[in-house]
């Protein structure tokens, strides 16, 4: 049993938009967690927080555990953008595509720069003039998308930091104007990568891993693209 003082307490970092006015703003109270984080109350001085499931899952085998109680959490995301070396400006590489499938369901849903330049009436010889334009607005559909679902949980390969990663998306949006990207927990992505590494070790498929991992489960996809 820890102790919490009201006055530290953030409530929209874990607790939705709730509104906690009426406990006692210098108050300490002892904490009792329960197990859905998602209510809060004083009960005989004693303060107890409703918890909304795990926040994250840290190993393999949970994470197995989960995916197959609960598929309907599950989001896969993948994303592509200019190479560090293309003619960029020196600037942040731009997003030219990023894929989501719900993995109970199979359905995936694309945001690419090919389909938003059609959508906006953009034709092939002018998207390159239209850039800021075309890539805001796939930006935007993305994050429409990802707004109700930051309680799920977003499977990835290797999206990390902000070379390449849920940081370089957020600091795209930013650069191109908008402050307030809806960010999904850090607790709510899972690196496959990692993931497999806790199961079968760090050599579990040998450089490039996520092309080997084709190879030994039925082949290389015909639509597969390295990336170089």
């Amino acid at each position: 049993m820890g102790l919490w003082r009201q006055g530290d307490f953030r409530p929209a970092l874990c607790l939705g938009n709730r509104d906690h006015s009426d406990l006692p703003t210098c108050a300490t109270f002892p904490i009792i967690l329960g197990e859905n984080c998602s209510a809060i109350s004083n009960q005989g001085g004693v303060l107890r927080v409703r918890r909304g499931g795990k926040m994250g899952i840290y190993n393999c085998r949970d994470f197995i555990k989960d995916i197959k109680a609960h598929p309907e959490n599950y989001y896969i995301i993948h994303y592509s953008c200019q190479n560090l070396y293309d003619d960029n400006e020196a600037l942040s590489p731009r997003i030219t595509s990023i894929a989501i499938t719900h993995y109970a369901t199979e359905q995936t849903v694309s945001f690419s720069t090919h389909s938003v330049a059609e959508e906006l009436g953009i034709v092939r010889d002018d998207v390159l003039n239209s850039f800021d334009k075309v890539e805001l607005s796939l930006l935007q559909g993305f994050y429409t998308f990802v707004r109700d679902r930051r309680d799920k949980y977003w499977v990835h390969w290797n999206m990390r930091n902000l070379t390449y990663g849920f940081e370089h998306l957020e600091h795209r949006y930013r650069v191109l104007g908008v402050k307030d990207a809806p960010v999904i927990p850090v607790e709510r992505r899972l690196n496959l990568n990692d993931l497999l590494s806790d199961r079968y070790g760090s050599g579990y498929a040998i450089h490039p891993k996520l092309r080997s991992l084709m190879e030994l489960n039925g082949g290389i996809h015909r639509h597969f693209l390295t990336g170089d």
